[in-house]
């Protein structure tokens, strides 16, 4: 399934890593009504260990999918990414790799497209980002963002 930060809910076939996802309750601020009557859709963001009411997660992101999902985020609030929701999941088992790797041949590198394998639960939290700090990496010169996001509200 595919990875793009623009992905309806709708055109799932399962669960995403990063896209959208149809969550019970009110339009967002960062959704627009979805499909169904009483529901939204928001951004999914996976997580390695859950999320407690309260709790303030700091994300360094780097990697083009996430910065991606995150300036998409940002683009439909008009550029500003403080105070955005985004679903977070606990996937304790997830496996990313290259779109197509099995079928292509020669180098993947460039492309930001990911397929993946995700064991995720029906539930999860509503995160808001409260803080942001966009730099560079070190080494590389590549860009990073790290994002603040506190848990505001569970959801199944």
């Amino acid at each position: 399934f595919d990875t793009d930060p623009t992905a309806t809910a709708a055109a799932m076939t399962r669960p995403l890593g990063s896209g959208t996802a149809s969550l019970p309750g009110e339009a967002s601020e960062t959704g627009e009504g979805g499909g169904e009557a009483g529901q939204c859709s928001v951004p999914v963001f996976t997580l390695r260990r859950p999320m407690q009411r309260g709790e303030v997660r700091v994300l360094n992101l780097f990697e083009p999918r996430w910065l991606a999902l995150m300036d998409h985020l940002a683009t439909t609030r008009g550029g500003q990414l403080l105070g955005a929701e985004l679903a977070c999941v606990l996937a304790e088992n997830r496996l990313y790799a290259p779109d197509k790797w099995h079928l292509q041949e020669g180098d993947l590198e460039g492309s930001t497209r990911r397929s993946a394998d995700i064991v995720l639960p029906c539930e999860g939290w509503l995160g808001r980002v409260v803080d942001t700090e966009e730099s560079t990496r070190p080494v590389t010169g590549a860009r990073r963002l790290r994002v603040w996001l506190e848990a505001v509200a569970e959801v199944q």
